[in-house]
Formats: structure tokens, C-alpha cells, sequence
């Protein structure tokens, strides 16, 4: 079988090929994403070892694109599933797992592993059989015979009930017999989301993975069925392969959530371990927000490579092949074009053909030129990140500054996470100058208005407000969103170092900024009036 290996360390795939090789697998190697893609689209590979943190396009955007319907559909024609995906990184964060495994990777590696645990990782991945054998699976799916077969294939212990009730009612009794429950969306009794729900709140069953099989993509049926407590979804049809994965990533989920939690727990028993200096968490924080601004400038360059790729398509499709034919049948018949276009069958089709073509060819134009201009955008708006943190790195000092000038900086810097996000931008702002240090400044804002995009994620109103001014001659700038809100119990711990109210934070970003805005000689405040209701975050300057 092969195996493809996609790392930028060249010591790294050599430590890899060693191991699989001594498995009898054949492996080829990419050097990052980019030639990994083309690879897999010219070769037939069984399974890709793949690195995170890659030039030119991150593990994370390939094993999306490896996810996509592109290349599912070519892998389906050859009659294969879902291309199996190992992460092997130095990433050792939840969030850095969280993100490969919803992405679609099958396993989740980090680097300084024991001598043969890749080896072992890819015989299991690549011999899923064995991989679920013994797990006690509670299914409720009245009417999917193949879902059942392929559960009981993998090993799986399955105890099938027809309704929700009975699902519930058996957990009740005995809910710790049970690995994981797989229940259709609209399973007679009680459908999916009121089992959810009476498994996370009526029993408090918060680590038992729950995966609902539904027949349509709706996002809010999706938001509904998560906020219930479901775990993931499938949707039909679906294959073997793609059961197998999405039951390995909740469960290895679940495994790492509790293993977080614990360690939290045990973080926060011993004192000397959980405390940060003042100074560490600054550097953890400016840490955070530089690789924030380059993930930016990362997200914008891999839209510059869709763009590239989209006008790859349409140059490789285009109708100008066509009317070179056209071009050589009048060539052909020049010296009898009168008696070719009259009387000739194929020259009495000619002008419409030419037409026809010629509409074509004025729509791929179109379609070409309006991506050229958005390729150019977004070339500029990297060049103009850039530019911006450049000039802004010069100036440590505190020094007067346009607050509009500093605002739209940070703006600018989160352009394309507002663009993926759909949120609607509103300025209210005043010609106002303050003395501050640019750097910090524009910091503070970068992190405020990323704070404030990640809340409306869920939304369904999507608005930021943005304003500048004075308040009783004192200068200040404000953030609103209409997203998640603050609930009134957090309000008062929004600040503190270490609190989040984020499954994927660290607490770090608003603590730093809070500290900062001090520094400065200001002060930093936030307004919510609940949750679901948005939030305000408000800095005052000084006079």
C-alpha cells in the first residue's frame, strides 16, 4: 500500500519513510500542501501523513481540500472512500487537535513520538477493522439496514431500539454499559435533539458521544442539534469509511476533552504550576496575536490559490478550442467560402456555431476578468497587512496617533475573517487623536474586533459597530457586536486572566488587553445586557 508523506523537514520524512517502509508500505513524499494535492490527484495513494505548519498552503487547508467534493468524486469513481488523514505536528494544543480532527483527519499525532507509533497508527487507519471491536454502540435507526451492517463490521457491540424513548429509558437504567449512541434525526417517540438534550441535562451524560444521522444539509438543524449536545452528524448516504472516521473522531474527541479537563484540574490544585508572571502572560498574549495577524495573511494566500485554481478550470473548459475549429473549416474553405457557407451542411451551421461561441467565450471573459480583480484584491490586501504591521512594529513609544487611522488598520488586518464570516461592518466615527503607543494600540483593537466576529459566528444578524469619539472630553473607541452576549455572571470575570467563555480559549486575549489599555493610562470596559444580546467593549483615554 502507499503512503503519502507531507512534511516541509526533509529529516522529518526521512524518519518517517524509515518506519513505513520497515511495514512494507511504499511511501512518496510532498514537501508541503501545494505538491501533496497534485500528487494525490496523479497517483494512487492509500493514506497521507501530513504536517501542519507547511509554506504555501497548511496541513489544515489540505485535508479540507482532500475532504472536498473535487476530490471525493474522483476517489469515489475509483471506488474508494474518504482519503484516510494523519496529522504528525509539534502542535500539541487541544484546539490545534480539535481543528485536525474537524477538518477530517482520522488520527492526530505530535511530534517527539515513540519509534514504531506511526507505524502502528497506519496499520490501524489502514485496517480499520479492529479499530472499534468491543465498543458497546446504542443505534436508533428504524430504517437503515446498511448503517447497522457497517457498525457490526467494525466489531462494534450494537443494541438496536426503533424509538427514542427506549434509547432513553435503557441509558437511564444503564447509561455506563454504553460507548456511544448513533440515533437518526427523526427517530419516532423522541427525535434526536430532545435526546440530546435528555442525555446532557436529564442524565448529565456529558462524555458519551452522540452521532445523528440526518438526509439534508440545514445549518440550523445543525446548530440546533449541537446546542442540544450532539457530538457530530452524518449525513446520507454515506459510506463504511466515513461511518468508521466519524465515530474515531468523537470518540478520540471526548478522550481529549477529558484529558483536558483533568489536567486543568490538576493545573489548578498545584498553585506553582497554574501562576504566570505578568510578563509571561504579555509574551504568551503578543504570541497569540502575531500568529493570529499571520493566520490572516495565511487565510487571504490560500484564497489567491482557490482563485488561481477556479481560473485554472475555466482556461482548462474554456470554448476557445472550439472556435479554433470553427477558425480551421474556414481555412479550410477559403478560396469557396460563398459555396462552403450556402451549400455545405457544415458550413450552414457555421455562423450559428460562431455565434453561439462567441457568447460562451464572452461569458468565460467575464468570469476570468471578475476573478483576476478579486485575485488582485486580495494580493493587495496581503501587501497592505503587511505594510500596515511593518510601519506599526516602528513605533514603541507612546506618540499621538488618528484613532480612525489605528482603527482601520486592525480592520483591515481581520478583512477576510469578516469576508468568511458574512458580517456587516457600521462606522461611527469622530476625528479624534490620542497619545498611545501604536503597536499596543493596534494590538488591543486586532484582538477586540476578532473577539467580537468569533461571537457572531452563531448569529443570525451579523453587525459590527465600530465607533470613535468623545465622552465628557475624554477620547474613546468602541466595539459592538450583536453576537453571543455576556451573561451576567461572567460579566464581572470577562477580564480575569485565564477565563473564557470560549470551548476552544485560553482567556489570555482580553486579560492583555485589559492590562495594556492601562499601561496607556486608560481603561477598558465591557456592556452586555445577556446573552444572545451582543456586547460592547469600550476603551476610554485619558484627556
Amino acid at each position: 500500500m502507499k503512503v503519502l508523506i507531507v512534511d516541509d523537514s526533509r529529516v522529518c520524512r526521512m524518519l518517517y519513510r524509515k518506519e513505513l517502509r520497515k511495514g512494507g508500505y511504499e511511501t512518496i513524499e510532498a514537501s508541503d500542501g501545494l505538491e501533496a494535492l497534485q500528487i494525490v490527484q496523479e497517483a494512487a495513494v492509500d493514506l497521507v501523513v501530513l504536517d501542519i505548519e507547511m509554506p504555501n498552503m497548511d496541513g489544515y487547508e489540505v485535508c479540507e481540500r482532500l475532504r472536498s467534493e473535487e476530490f471525493a468524486n474522483r476517489l469515489h469513481q475509483n471506488g474508494d472512500g474518504l482519503l484516510p488523514v494523519i496529522f504528525v505536528t509539534s502542535n500539541k494544543t487541544l484546539e490545534g487537535r480539535m481543528e485536525g480532527f474537524n477538518k477530517g483527519a482520522n488520527e492526530y499525532i505530535t511530534k517527539g513520538f515513540k519509534p514504531g507509533m506511526l507505524l502502528a497508527t497506519v496499520n490501524k487507519t489502514l485496517n480499520p477493522a479492529y479499530m472499534l471491536t468491543g465498543l458497546d454502540c446504542l443505534a436508533v435507526l428504524p430504517e437503515n439496514e446498511a448503517a447497522i451492517r457497517y457498525l457490526r463490521e467494525m466489531g462494534m457491540i450494537v443494541t438496536r431500539l426503533n424509538d427514542g424513548v427506549a434509547a432513553f429509558e435503557l441509558l437511564y437504567a444503564q447509561a455506563d454499559d454504553y460507548n456511544l449512541v448513533i440515533i437518526d434525526v427523526n427517530a419516532p417517540g423522541m427525535d434526536a435533539e430532545a435526546l440530546c438534550r435528555k442525555i446532557r441535562r436529564g442524565l448529565g451524560l456529558k462524555s458519551l458521544p452522540v452521532i445523528v444521522v440526518t438526509d439534508r444539509e440545514d445549518r440550523r438543524l445543525f446548530m440546533r442539534l449541537f446546542e442540544a449536545g450532539a457530538t457530530d452528524y452524518l449525513i446520507r448516504p454515506f459510506e463504511k469509511r466515513e461511518l468508521f472516521a466519524r465515530l474515531k473522531v468523537s470518540l478520540e474527541t471526548i478522550q481529549a476533552l477529558e484529558q483536558e479537563i483533568e489536567a486543568r484540574v490538576k493545573s489548578e490544585v498545584d498553585d506553582s504550576k497554574a501562576s504566570h508572571t505578568a510578563d509571561q502572560s504579555a509574551a504568551e498574549d503578543l504570541a497569540r496575536l502575531s500568529t493570529s495577524i499571520l493566520h490572516n495573511i495565511g487565510n487571504v494566500l490560500n484564497s489567491v490559490f482557490v482563485s488561481c485554481f477556479q481560473l485554472s478550470e475555466l482556461v482548462n473548459k474554456s470554448k476557445i478550442s472550439n472556435l479554433l475549429l470553427a477558425h480551421n473549416l474556414l481555412e479550410e474553405n477559403h478560396e469557396r467560402l460563398g459555396e462552403f457557407l450556402v451549400n455545405d451542411p457544415k458550413g450552414k451551421l457555421l455562423p450559428r456555431y460562431l455565434i453561439d461561441c462567441g457568447k460562451k467565450i464572452g461569458r468565460e471573459q467575464e468570469e476570468v476578468a471578475a476573478e483576476l480583480e478579486e485575485m488582485a484584491k486580495k494580493v493587495t490586501l496581503v501587501k497592505e497587512i503587511i505594510e500596515t504591521q511593518q510601519a506599526y512594529a516602528k513605533a514603541s513609544q507612546a506618540v499621538a496617533c488618528d484613532l480612525t487611522e489605528i482603527m482601520e488598520a486592525a480592520l483591515k488586518v481581520q478583512t477576510e475573517n469578516m469576508r468568511k464570516n458574512q458580517v456587516e461592518v457600521r462606522k461611527e466615527f469622530q476625528p479624534v487623536k490620542v497619545n498611545a503607543p501604536r503597536v499596543k494600540l493596534t494590538q488591543v483593537l486586532i484582538n477586540l474586533i476578532k473577539n467580537a466576529i468569533d461571537a457572531m459566528r452563531a448569529a443570525e444578524g451579523r453587525v459590527l459597530t465600530l465607533r470613535i469619539g468623545q465622552n465628557q472630553s475624554r477620547p474613546f473607541c468602541s466595539v459592538e457586536d450583536t453576537g453571543a452576549g455576556i451573561a451576567d455572571a461572567n460579566a464581572s470575570r470577562i477580564f480575569e486572566h485565564g477565563f473564557t467563555t470560549k470551548t476552544d480559549g485560553h482567556g489570555f486575549g482580553l486579560s492583555y488587553c485589559r492590562q495594556a489599555v492601562r499601561e496607556m493610562g486608560g481603561e477598558l470596559r465591557v456592556s452586555s445586557e445577556g446573552e444572545d444580546r451582543g456586547a460592547t467593549f469600550t476603551l476610554t483615554f485619558a484627556e
